[in-house]
């Protein structure tokens, strides 16, 4: 096998796992702030039923009341007739539309109270929905700024660390830039820690062989995940590399 120097194939192994990382987090606040969105027009929508049932049940209520008033007058208007009745068929006609409307009049009056009750019981939860709106919005508005600076500050540590990844690729010699290239493009590891004779990326245990060419430096990609293998040293001089990169 070539050999690679692996203390910069750490170090971009590295810097792509940090960008992986950041990419993760930035869709996570895009995620939540779906979600805060999702709910914001959730409670939205409860208010604007609540407010349009609110609106239904006064209508409703006024309506019957018209009624009732114009079952009083009928029947005012037939008790004044009672006393210009010319017979007793005529009398006995008025006192029946008069029983009558008054029979109808008790059930609309009794059908307004229970108008009041639904409308006294809706304007509770109006009121209710409306505050739950009134919070939602105004810690919606406060989450979003801090979104907003956090999604700013991963940009920002994004664009250094992918500044960082774009000149280690500068610095490979051409056999090392070509297997970046091609490890890159699989989007698989391209290097995984020794540790306890074991890789970090897949933790096969490797043959004591292969244990001791790693440490000694040599070249050895994983035998199950293909990731190459770096010893602590190679490790600790790629996390140097990077922070050198990115002070600089």
């Amino acid at each position: 096998m070539p050999t690679y120097p692996l203390e910069k194939l750490w170090a971009l192994e590295l810097f792509r796992r940090e960008l992986k990382g950041l990419g993760k987090q930035r869709a996570a606040l895009a995620e939540e702030r779906e979600e805060r969105e999702r709910l914001r027009q959730q409670a939205d929508q409860k208010h604007n039923e609540l407010h349009e049932r609110k609106l239904r049940l006064a209508m409703d209520q006024q309506k019957l009341e018209m009624d009732v008033e114009k079952l009083t007058t009928r029947q005012q208007k037939h008790r004044n007739q009672l006393l210009s009745a010319s017979n007793n068929r005529e009398y006995s006609t008025l006192l029946s539309e008069i029983k009558h409307d008054g029979e109808r009049q008790l059930a609309v009056e009794e059908r307004i109270l229970e108008l009041m009750e639904q409308r006294e019981e809706v304007t509770g939860e109006f009121e209710r929905s409306e505050e739950e709106l009134s919070v939602i919005n105004s810690q919606g508005e406060q989450r979003e700024k801090e979104t907003a600076a956090e999604e700013q500050r991963l940009s920002e540590e994004a664009d250094l660390k992918q500044r960082g990844l774009a000149k280690l690729v500068t610095q490979l010699d051409d056999n090392t830039a070509r297997f970046y290239q091609r490890i890159n493009k699989t989007g698989r590891p391209i290097c995984a820690e020794l540790r306890e004779r074991a890789c970090s990326v897949c933790g096969v245990e490797l043959p004591s062989q292969a244990v001791s060419e790693v440490l000694n430096g040599k070249a050895r990609q994983c035998e199950s995940c293909a990731a190459m293998l770096v010893d602590p040293e190679s490790a600790s001089q790629g996390r140097a590399i990077i922070r050198n990169l990115e002070k600089s």
